[in-house]
């Protein structure tokens, strides 16, 4: 007697399967390299928008630090990158000082420079023993050409008989200060500040 052989199980054949086996080797492979993207992303994100440490300014030297406070000199050899690194580390409502020992001063030699930084601006004032100027609105490019004018008397190892500080920056969030009706006086000095020959 003849036994009927079972039919096998209908099974899918073996090339039938390869073409859902090469698209999901190609979704994986989409999908690393989208993870790729979006983390290089995400780390130029992050180097771009982080603000460096005032002791990775090439050219500014870190005397004396504190939570919201720094003082700080330009190197001998400090190049113009220096200055402008200064004042892209200002964030908003930070305030930096430094010395320019030719300002006309009433009182004693020279006038501290007081830059603040308010939203997209930057506000500049004078001040020494027994006076101060009214504030003013510089252009980020003026402010760094005026530090960069006076760098010698804020170099490590500047000394006279009157100011023996260092530049600081103070990181406190004080108001917007009012600009006073002499703020074209002001822009007027600050223009023949630029104009003159670079400190000694």
């Amino acid at each position: 007697m003849e036994t009927e052989t079972p039919n096998p199980p209908d099974r899918e054949p073996v090339h039938a399967s390869l073409p859902v086996a090469r698209r999901m080797r190609r979704f994986r492979l989409r999908t690393l390299l989208a993870l790729n993207f979006l983390v290089a992303l995400l780390a130029f994100a992050y180097v771009q928008l982080r603000r460096p440490g005032l002791d990775e300014i090439v050219g500014i030297v870190v005397l004396r630090e504190g939570d919201d406070w720094a003082h700080v000199r330009f190197a001998q050899d400090a190049p113009r990158s220096a200055a402008e690194g200064l004042f892209d580390h200002l964030d908003q409502g930070e305030k930096l000082f430094f010395y320019d020992p030719d300002y006309d001063s009433p009182s004693d030699p020279g006038a501290y420079v007081e830059v603040f930084r308010f939203g997209g601006e930057y506000l500049m004032s004078w001040t020494n023993h027994g006076w101060g100027t009214g504030t003013i609105v510089v252009t980020p490019e003026e402010t760094v050409e005026y530090l960069w004018a006076v760098r010698r008397a804020n170099q490590v190892g500047y000394r006279n008989a009157i100011q023996s500080g260092d530049m600081h920056l103070h990181r406190r969030r004080p108001g917007r200060p009012a600009i006073g009706r002499e703020i074209e006086g002001l822009r007027r000095i600050l223009n023949e500040r630029l104009s003159r020959p670079e400190a000694s």
